[in-house]
């Protein structure tokens, strides 16, 4: 028997998985390709180019199959060949439900197969049914990478929910606003709560931000081990380091503005639960959420206004100098062109390239673009 083809999440979302056995199983062969990129430059005169490389990546991936209901309640060995969650799967409607949930819920995720495992995000499902009971699917994987990164930084620890509603709970109990610990759980969990406890939407939002920054962390110590082993920075390098920093700029900002939200909720939950009768004074669980919360989206702020600084500097930095117009004088060529700006009149080569010229010769009252450097011709 085949092994399970596995799909699992990396945003810390407990037993998040979908395993496919037997008839559920995808068609086969599944194909992998994968590409390194490089930046090559030609110079002229030179028969061989130059070229350094920028990197793996790893091409998107299309898994097909057909899930048919009268297969999928077919157990084996005493396994349903589909589970999700740990559960089994028994339609194909259901099974559906749970491939495109790892999408729309925009999850970072695990895949094993045999020998195989990659790491990325579903970008797409598409369904086509034959009847209710039958369904032929295809399934697009975008990958960020072959393994799960171990990425040091200085990143704000992940907060764990759970942990915070004990603590919160705690406080609600030692300000008067229940008489046990087992009272204040029964009302977080509660739907008349759901006003100031934290929702699962702002916990999946912020795991999925903090994967970004945990890629974009990798993608910038990547890019530094590039230009560090080159003997000049690449072409591009300082453009792709802007763009990466805008991206981390973006997330952290994302992050920040989930935990404002939360704090701003949880304060007015707080506010109005003090405020029926015998419910004593609540500072003690305020002080917890503003502990919570405040300090960490302070944190993620300032991380935000630090990243997009850098940005700015970077592009700066990567701004290409504006050309010197030159214009033509009598009997002048592009040859007296090089050599007075770039002191080799074999660079004329280059100016015509750069203007679009066929020749050297110019006509008097002709202006002619001089890049402030001689930029290389790029592949």
């Amino acid at each position: 028997m085949l092994p399970a083809f596995t799909i699992k999440t990396l945003d810390r979302t407990a037993n998040y998985s979908l395993v496919l056995t037997g008839r559920a199983l995808p068609y086969r062969p599944v194909t992998l390709e994968g590409t390194q990129e490089l930046e090559v430059v030609w110079y002229p005169g030179f028969a061989n180019a130059t070229a350094q490389a920028l990197g793996p990546h790893e091409e998107k991936t299309t898994i097909k199959g057909y899930w048919k209901d009268r297969f999928l309640q077919t157990v084996e060995v005493g396994t349903a060949p589909a589970q999700f969650k740990g559960l089994n799967v028994n339609s194909a409607a259901e099974l559906i439900e749970a491939a495109d949930s790892f999408r729309r819920l925009g999850y970072q995720v695990q895949v094993q197969w045999q020998t195989v495992q990659r790491i990325g995000f579903i970008t797409r499902l598409s369904q086509s049914w034959h009847t209710e009971h039958d369904c032929e699917w295809e399934i697009e994987f975008t990958w960020t990478g072959r393994e799960e990164s171990d990425i040091k930084s200085n990143l704000p620890p992940v907060q764990n929910y759970t942990d915070f509603a004990n603590r919160l709970t705690t406080a609600l109990v030692e300000s008067g606003a229940f008489k046990t610990v087992t009272d204040g759980l029964a009302f977080l969990n509660s739907p008349a709560a759901t006003v100031f406890t934290i929702s699962q939407d702002a916990g999946a939002a912020v795991s999925l931000a903090l994967g970004q920054i945990a890629n974009a962390t990798q993608a910038l110590t990547n890019l530094s081990a590039n230009v560090a082993t080159a003997a000049q920075i690449p072409a591009g390098a300082v453009s792709q380091a802007t763009g990466i920093l805008s991206g981390l700029a973006r997330s952290y900002t994302i992050v920040a503005n989930i935990w404002e939200r939360e704090t701003s909720t949880i304060k007015a939950g707080l506010t109005a639960l003090a405020l029926k009768p015998a419910n004593g004074n609540l500072f003690a669980a305020q002080l917890v959420a503003d502990t919570q919360y405040s300090e960490t989206a302070n944190t993620y702020r300032g991380l935000a206004q630090q990243t997009t600084e850098l940005a700015q500097q970077s592009q700066a930095v990567d701004a290409p100098a504006p050309d010197f117009i030159y214009v033509a004088g009598q009997d002048d060529d592009l040859r007296r062109v090089a050599t007075l700006y770039y002191g080799d009149p074999a660079a004329w080569i280059r100016l015509a390239e750069y203007n679009g010229l066929s020749s050297s010769l110019l006509v008097p009252g002709q202006q002619v673009n001089v890049p402030p450097t001689q930029q290389p011709r790029a592949a």
